[in-house]
């Protein structure tokens, strides 16, 4: 007879090699942003969902918002993120040019704007082969035909006037050229400089088909005092910070004049008598309304709240987002009389009780 084996599926963890593989491409993403926190949510969340390893390198140009503290929170969940807070006024050239100064050292530098949607994957790794074919192919990406005379404002006037331009909202460069030419500057083309020493070089600044794989919303963070954004979500899931949890009866008004709006409000499920088996974690009686709902909540901390919450201050999630970030972001804490913790310790503690 014979020998029954119990059926079991592996746990398999493939974020280091997921890591290692990106080192490997020895690529870095470099992205600016001031004061747009839904636009720079929506774009990096959309570049992380095909991209989740890609070392990425945002500048914050003195932002007075909140995507500040967004992209604090981004840093600490994403190791290959970092954050430069640089401060200060100044245009998208002198800020790139000082962070691929001053922060990279990968061969090959992706410009991004932060008004980008990555809609499809796959490129990256294209432009960076394109790049590595060829030593003197110096740019790539997003291709414009510029004046040269006129250092790239308006229309070529002939074919001898032609200068070939990557668009600084999605292409790629090459570091070390990068570094002997001239610098991007404050510009309404801010690549300018460096695409007519180029040209002087006679390297080759190359097309790629960009626009079938990112959507360009085009000068969300520079343009004042009106600003362009997106008419909706373009498919991308930007989670809430804070989930409150709210039982049918529960009085959800103190939370309507919150001047921060960063998070959702989830009702809880129906009452569930069960027993589960969690592959890898073992088996458990739940007893409880939370089970139903653990994978439909998004917030990256949950709050449960009582029947009637009390007094809650108009500043309570700012309030929490200041905490956290003093505190290192802890996996649970208490603020006003209130439970919050995170997302992933909720779905494997508290909904499985």
């Amino acid at each position: 007879m014979s020998k029954q084996v119990k059926l079991s599926r592996p746990d398999w963890d493939y974020s280091q090699y997921h890591r290692d593989s990106w080192m490997g491409w020895n690529v870095t993403a470099i992205m600016c942003e001031r004061d747009t926190a839904d636009v720079t949510r929506l774009g990096i969340e959309s570049l992380l969902r095909f991209y989740p390893d890609l070392p990425i390198l945002i500048i914050d140009g003195g932002s007075k918002d909140d995507s500040l503290r967004h992209l604090r929170w981004l840093s600490h969940c994403h190791p290959n993120i970092r954050i430069w807070e640089r401060g200060g006024r100044n245009g998208h050239g002198t800020m790139l040019n000082e962070g691929i100064r001053g922060f990279i050292n990968t061969e090959y530098i992706l410009l991004l704007d932060n008004d980008i949607i990555v809609r499809r994957g796959g490129w990256i790794e294209e432009l960076v082969e394109a790049l590595a074919e060829s030593d003197n192919t110096y740019a790539i990406g997003t291709l414009l035909e510029v004046t040269d005379k006129n250092d790239g404002c308006g229309e070529p006037d002939g074919e001898g006037d032609i200068l070939r331009y990557t668009h600084p909202s999605c292409s790629m460069v090459k570091r070390s050229m990068y570094l002997t030419m001239a610098p991007f500057v404050e510009h309404g083309a801010p690549l300018v400089f460096n695409m007519k020493t180029a040209k002087q070089r006679g390297y080759n600044v190359a097309y790629y088909p960009i626009d079938k794989y990112v959507a360009h919303l085009s000068g969300a963070s520079w343009i004042e005092p009106y600003r362009p954004v997106w008419k909706d979500d373009m498919g991308v899931n930007s989670r809430p910070f804070i989930t409150f949890l709210a039982g049918k009866d529960t009085d959800i008004n103190p939370l309507v004049t919150q001047d921060n709006r960063d998070f959702e409000i989830i009702l809880t499920g129906e009452w569930t008598k069960a027993k589960v088996h969690i592959f890898g974690h073992g088996s458990y009686d739940v007893t409880n309304d939370l089970y139903a709902i653990r994978f439909r909540v998004h917030g990256e901390y949950i709050c449960r709240l009582r029947v009637t919450p009390g007094v809650i201050k108009d500043t309570l999630v700012s309030e929490v987002k200041m905490l956290l970030e003093n505190t290192g972001y802890p996996d649970e804490f208490k603020y006003a009389g209130m439970h919050f913790i995170k997302r992933s310790l909720w779905q494997q503690r508290e909904c499985l009780s």
